[in-house]
């Protein structure tokens, strides 16, 4: 049975290679607000705000302790109380006043009898009044309080959370360090490819300095099983004969129980999904109830990979229950894409207010943003009373609509079409530095669950390919042909990328062959810096795409576009052409026309001529 298509089949404990030795020392990890996608910290404004951080700290009965590092800095214009109240769960463990300007470290431990759950939820709620100023709106705090990037949770693990890879892979860091073996084999870079759609991964070896903040991965072929433990002050793992499933265990970890890892990649097959939709509950993101004054919601995450393979997204539904703030004017609730605002409605309270969008064509993207928001006719906080919060809740009714998918057209219509399976055409054995560069480029093409095939060299395979070569695949004709005489400009002749450009950059293109996708990678000379790309120059919009070791030059559709020409080499263009030798061209009229006009002329003379001896 195939991994993308068996439910789990079984699940037995991971057999290791001889007893596993007891560690001397606990092991202390450090999770930083980067790692739970909080990378540019925590801020609040106003005099009031909540923000919700989940640590994953793993099973709880192995964790000895957690102490929460919230590095700060604060200011405020006007003399104001200010205090933020910590809480672990709906348990609030502490309270601190910050003055009008202070910087410093807030550290604070956590109750054992607190850690209840593989994830420690810690909420942060800040509110505060002006000093002395009982007829100014809190609007005008002119106050601020920051929590740097480099806070986060500190949690020391007993001795023995580690002495097996079913129990220490929850405890590991998020991100991973992968170390390949200096010939690796085609399962073994799939393998490689498939953590780092998983995880955030840096290729290369792990980091001795500072805290434990990413896992050490690396690969022996005779290993039996998918992963096994290897012991030290900071465990490593080692992946097995099965690289796609040790893949499948790293994504699914928070999910699995401690001390057990399924043997086989068939017992990590996906999950029973719907063809129809998409639950919003289902996706990465935080959908508590808010409390909401005059405006809050949901920023919801909808990567392209979580679409089902045949399947594209076609529209949004977002079921909202608003309480009753006794005002006469409603709440007003709408629904986002990308920025892009498709509907709104006035709420009515006590009620299930739908929002139900049909998505744009061209709106879709490899990562996409639903924001479902609250708006509010805020009351109080004026001088009479605080302001009020009233309750807002997204329902687990609300999802994401499905349709039935058509031939790819652009770079986000990828990741559905390669869930049934791709095959990764490299031209020879690669190096750390390839497969890290194609593991940036392809971010957001590939989930941990993707039949991925890696082929070294040879003939063009069956089904969704991705071709990485210096020449197209056999038998394929680009829409763009990367020469020294190949130019893109505008219609109306202005130079957009220049040869030279195009021949250092890296060029990627969506060449569909015979109804299935081919990408073909053309690496540049900067190719091996794509390892770092951002998630913001990700393959999203278009069917061709340029990057230099920046990251995207240049993205566009060649068969939608309308202002931007494509000249390959030994092509002819006849209006461009004469754009070219539009002088010569305009000269050579003038001399046509004066010809002309000359001829004539003289007609008319010899004409006049003639009728002068005829009368004589």
């Amino acid at each position: 049975m195939g991994a993308g298509r068996g439910l789990a089949i079984m699940i037995t404990a991971l057999a290791l290679a001889g007893p596993a030795p007891v560690l001397a020392q606990p092991v202390t990890r450090a999770i930083p607000l980067e790692e739970i996608g909080q990378g540019d910290g925590v801020e609040f404004s106003g005099l009031a705000g909540r923000k919700v951080l989940h640590f994953p700290i793993g099973d709880p009965a192995d964790v000895q302790s957690v102490v929460l590092n919230l590095p700060f800095e604060t200011q405020s214009a006007y003399p104001a109380n200010r205090q933020i109240t910590l809480r672990i769960g709906s348990r609030a463990i502490a309270t601190r006043r910050f003055a009008d300007t202070e910087s410093g470290i807030w550290r604070m431990p956590v109750p054992a009898n607190l850690l209840d759950s593989r994830y420690l939820s810690v909420a942060l709620d800040y509110s505060g009044a002006l000093k002395g100023a009982r007829c100014a709106a809190s609007q005008i705090g002119g106050d601020w309080i920051r929590f740097g990037g480099g806070a986060g949770a500190e949690v020391v693990y007993a001795d023995d959370a580690m002495r097996d890879a079913g129990r220490a892979i929850g405890h590991a860091p998020g991100p991973l360090a992968v170390e390949l073996p200096a010939r690796p084999s085609e399962a073994q870079v799939a393998g490689a490819l498939l953590l780092a759609a998983a995880r955030p991964v840096r290729f290369g070896p792990p980091r001795t300095d500072g805290d434990w903040q990413e896992t050490h991965v690396t690969f022996d072929a005779s290993s039996q099983g998918p992963l096994k433990i290897a012991q030290g002050s900071r465990p490593a793992f080692i992946v097995g004969r099965d690289p796609q499933a040790a893949a499948r265990i790293f994504a699914a970890a928070p999910d699995l129980p401690g001390g057990a890892l399924p043997v086989a990649a068939a017992a990590l097959g996906e999950r029973q999904v719907s063809r129809a939709a998409i639950g919003l509950s289902s996706l990465d993101a935080d959908l508590a109830p808010r409390l909401i004054s005059d405006r809050g919601g949901w920023t919801i995450p909808l990567p392209a990979a979580r679409v089902p393979h045949g399947r594209t997204l076609s529209g949004l539904v977002a079921d909202l229950a608003v309480a009753d703030d006794g005002g006469d004017t409603p709440a007003i609730v709408t629904i986002a894409l990308n920025g892009l605002l498709l509907a709104s409605r006035p709420a009515m309270p006590g009620e299930r207010n739908r929002l139900s969008v049909s998505i744009p064509d061209g709106l879709a993207t490899t990562d996409n943003r639903i924001d479902v928001s609250v708006l509010r006719q805020e009351r109080g906080g004026d001088c009479d009373s605080p302001p009020v919060r009233q309750e807002a809740r997204l329902l687990a009714s609300s999802h994401a609509v499905l349709d039935k998918a058509g031939e790819p057209a652009d770079f986000h219509d990828l990741p559905a079409a390669f869930a049934g399976g791709v095959t990764l055409v490299l031209p020879a054995r690669p190096g750390n530095a390839t497969i890290a560069a194609v593991a940036g480029l392809l971010g957001g093409m590939l989930s941990a669950s993707t039949p991925l095939s890696v082929q070294f060299g040879g003939a063009l395979p069956d089904g969704p390919v991705i071709w990485l070569g210096d020449n197209p695949p056999p038998g394929i004709e680009p829409p763009l042909r990367p020469s020294a005489k190949t130019r893109i400009r505008g219609v109306d002749g202005t130079p957009m990328v220049d040869a030279a450009t195009l021949a250092r950059a890296s060029v990627v293109q969506l060449v569909p062959k015979g109804g299935r996708p081919v990408l073909w990678i053309r690496p540049g000379r900067d190719f091996a810096q794509l390892a770092g790309m951002s998630a913001a120059a990700r393959l999203g919009y278009g069917d061709i795409a340029l990057f230099d070791g920046s990251g995207r030059l240049f993205a566009m559709h060649s068969g939608r576009e309308k202002l931007v020409d494509i000249e390959n080499e030994g092509d002819f263009d006849l209006a461009d052409w004469m754009r070219q030798h539009r002088i010569w061209l305009v000269l050579g009229a003038w001399l046509l026309v004066s010809a002309l006009f000359a001829w004539l002329l003289r007609q008319t003379y010899l004409s006049r001529d003639r009728g002068g001896q005829n009368d004589g």
